[in-house]
């Protein structure tokens, strides 16, 4: 896993012909997916995790001199111009004998934690597990897709997540990760609701069964109305204002 990924290396994909696989708005944050190459990301940041971060080929190219690394932290260094546009890179040394899901996931969270260092608005990442059996594949994507779950609705500002990868069915296995966790996390969020009103449950089920990037928004519209709804109930407040407002969202 030391290297970036052959197919990343030789890929022809640039940035033109970049496909997008998932492109989605929480909040203020942007998530995308996208088949194409890592090295044409316009973001400002690029999250480099794998077993040996100094022996990718970005870094080599831009004749970074390595620094060591402890397993599970991140480290943000500064890119050298002309190489790629990114200005940052994030190294993350990991080992996957020896850090557990829940090492992983709070390293991908630190990680996201030096973006506020540097003021940072947009990071890509790739995954460089390709090499590895598919039961660590899908274990990388789960923890990076938690961390980046959590990140959305802990950070403190608004911020561009990017995902790219060459192999469409990499691609394909974030999207669905990323689609079944988020609606994991608004059906868990909001459980606290009374059953008699689980109309509101009805419309996170269909998010969580027909994802799109307009349930997405619906999601996000769901969120900022629950927000209200334990106040409202804490004074005993009419909900006539309340429960429109929700069945309007269920039939957009």
């Amino acid at each position: 896993m030391g290297n970036l990924c052959a197919s990343v290396r030789n890929s022809e994909l640039t940035v033109e012909d970049a496909s997008e696989i998932l492109s989605i708005k929480i909040d203020d944050n942007e998530v995308v997916i996208l088949q194409g190459d890592i090295r044409e990301t316009q973001n400002k940041s690029i999250l480099n995790a794998c077993f040996d971060p100094y022996n990718n080929i970005i870094l080599k190219q831009c004749r970074v001199k390595p620094e060591q690394l402890k397993l599970g932290v991140p480290s943000l260094i500064q890119l050298p111009r002309g190489i790629v546009k990114s200005e940052f890179m994030i190294n993350l040394k990991i080992n996957f004998d020896e850090l557990s899901k829940q090492d992983l996931i709070d390293a991908f969270e630190e990680s996201f934690e030096q973006l506020y260092f540097k003021e940072i608005d947009s990071i890509s990442y790739y995954d460089q597990c390709e090499q590895y059996s598919k039961e660590i594949q899908i274990i990388n994507c789960e923890c990076f897709i938690e961390a980046l779950i959590n990140e959305l609705h802990n950070n403190r500002r608004s911020r561009k997540y990017y995902i790219y990868h060459p192999n469409l069915n990499i691609c394909l296995m974030y999207k669905n990760e990323f689609k079944s966790q988020y609606s994991s996390y608004c059906r868990a969020k909001y459980s606290m609701i009374e059953q008699q009103n689980f109309i509101y449950g009805d419309v996170l089920q269909t998010i969580h069964e027909e994802f799109t990037e307009k349930n997405s928004q619906l999601a996000l519209s769901i969120t900022k109305l629950f927000k209200d709804y334990p106040q409202s109930f804490e004074k005993k407040e009419s909900h006539e204002k309340f429960v429109p407002q929700m069945t309007a969202l269920s039939q957009n």
